[in-house]
């Protein structure tokens, strides 16, 4: 007589009690228990970003309130300044002094016996170098990008008025001269 030998429980020992136990019953899963805690996720870090940091604009540096006019002639005139009004202005002028001793270092000081004329004459030759050489404005840019922000606005203040200056050749400018002697050098 041939019995059956059962491969399957000589390799495995475990089926047979596997087999007797009760099946796990998914549903209970399912249902809601009393009770149950709700798992806490934790929120992945946010990346931190910082606002820029905005700089207080010196009282000196805002722009005046807009004027309205009648027509654009009239605009012109009322914006321009003589060059005698601009090297006046003591505010300007000690702004010019603080920008060019941070620039030129002592080059860049008013010396005792020099106008404010002279002086503002000075700046408009450092100006007139860099709009017209290269090798000037790069040194003009490297310190531009190394000047603190204030510096950076003041700079741009002093800039940005002697657009209001009449042209050399017109009444109240610098004079050809002293325009020819700045191109001719450069």
């Amino acid at each position: 007589m041939a019995t059956d030998f059962d491969f399957d429980a000589l390799l495995n020992p475990q089926k047979e009690k596997d087999e007797a136990q009760e099946e796990f019953d998914f549903d209970s899963l399912l249902t809601q228990q009393d009770e149950v805690p709700t798992p806490v996720v934790a929120e992945e870090p946010q990346p931190v970003v910082e606002e820029p940091m905005e700089v207080p604009v010196p009282a000196e540096l805002t722009p005046p309130k807009p004027k309205t006019y009648d027509t654009p002639e009239e605009q012109q005139t009322d914006d321009m300044l003589s060059f005698q009004e601009l090297a006046s202005d003591g505010d300007y002028m000690d702004m010019l002094r603080e920008y060019s001793e941070n620039r030129m270092g002592d080059e860049g000081k008013q010396e005792e016996d020099e106008s404010n004329e002279d002086y503002l004459k000075r700046f408009l030759s450092h100006t007139r170098e860099f709009e017209f050489n290269s090798i000037d404005l790069g040194q003009q840019l490297d310190w531009v990008r190394t000047a603190n922000e204030e510096q950076r606005m003041k700079f741009g203040y002093l800039y940005s008025q002697l657009d209001r200056l009449p042209s050399f050749y017109e009444e109240g400018g610098t004079g050809s001269i002293s325009a020819m002697r700045d191109f001719g050098r450069h």
